[in-house]
Parts: structure tokens; sequence; C-alpha cells
């Protein structure tokens, strides 16, 4: 009643088709038009265990995150001049907060000029992560519960002023991050 599976595993929960939030272990290729959103394979730890005939519990360690392939224009979607303009307009962040008062204080219009990045969280044990299900069948259904403890696999935008803006020319600094 006790499997185990050490080595690079695709493990999908659930039995959605292309969005499923409940299977969150393994990352995404958006970057292949022919394969999008196919899950990618991570090296991972997993155990098995089946102390009851219709219990199963699973236990899942993926000792370092890889995150999903993103589309080579992933990033022209980050330096759009007007969405950045609109998401600044929206932003409760007081250094973006500042610079709007500054630009309805001048008549021209800010330039931008933009730096971006990509930051995946260093490869350590404290950056690892886990999961654990417990799956069960019960009045002719399949029934589960899972809880996961990690990062997102698909980034998530955020900027900031990178410096002092230089007459109308304002510096910013574009990144990825996966929360």
């Amino acid at each position: 009643g006790l499997d185990f599976r050490i080595g690079r595993q695709v493990i999908n929960w659930g039995t959605a088709d292309t969005f499923n939030p409940t299977s969150n272990l393994n990352p995404k290729d958006f970057e292949d038009p022919l394969l999008f959103a196919e899950s990618m394979g991570n090296q991972m730890i997993r155990a098995d265990w089946t102390p009851l005939k219709d219990l199963t519990l699973t236990f899942v360690w993926v000792p370092v995150f890889r995150g999903s392939l993103l589309p080579t224009s992933a990033g022209a979607a980050f330096t759009d001049r007007n969405a950045f303009a609109r998401a600044v307009r929206n932003t409760t962040d007081p250094d973006i907060a500042a610079l709007i008062s500054a630009q309805s204080a001048v008549a021209g219009v800010f330039n931008y000029s933009f730096a971006s990045s990509v930051g995946s969280p260093e490869a350590s044990l404290k950056n690892s992560m886990g999961a654990f299900r417990m799956a069960w069948k019960m009045l002719s259904f399949d029934w589960s519960a899972s809880y996961f403890i990690g990062y997102d696999h698909v980034p998530r935008g955020v900027s900031s002023i990178a410096g002092t803006p230089q007459g109308t020319t304002v510096p910013v600094a574009l990144g990825l991050e996966y929360p």
C-alpha cells in the first residue's frame, strides 16, 4: 500500500481540461501554441499510501521551483506605454502616485524608459514546495482534499520607478515575479 516515485514527473490533480486550479504542482508551457498550457515535468518526490481500500494519501515534495515557459512576446505586454499609463493611474504605490501628481503639473506627457527582468525564487530548501492530498470514494463519487504550499507558476508583473525622472523621461523597472 506504499509507493514511492522519485524523478522528473507530471502530477495532475483534478479533472479539468486546460484551466485546473487544483493541479498546481507542475509549470505550464505557454511558449508553444500547439502545446499551450500543457503541464511540464519537474523533479519531485512522491509517496502514495493506501491504508484503506478507497482512501489514498499522497505526499509530494518539489525541491527546486521551475516557472512556466512564457512566449517571447510576453515581455512586450509589460512595455506597452499605454497599458503602463493606465496601470499608473490605478495604482496605490506612493512613488507612482507622486509621479501622477508631477505629470499633471507639467504640460507635457512623460516618456517612460523601460528595463525588464524576471525574478525567480532562489534554489534553496526554504523555497521548496510541498503538497498533500487525501482522495477517497464515497456514494459513487471520487472526492479529494488537498493542501499546497509553494509558488504560482505564472509570474505577475510588478513595476516601480527606477530612479529620478530626467526632464520628461521617467525610468521604470518592470519585472516578473512568482507569487
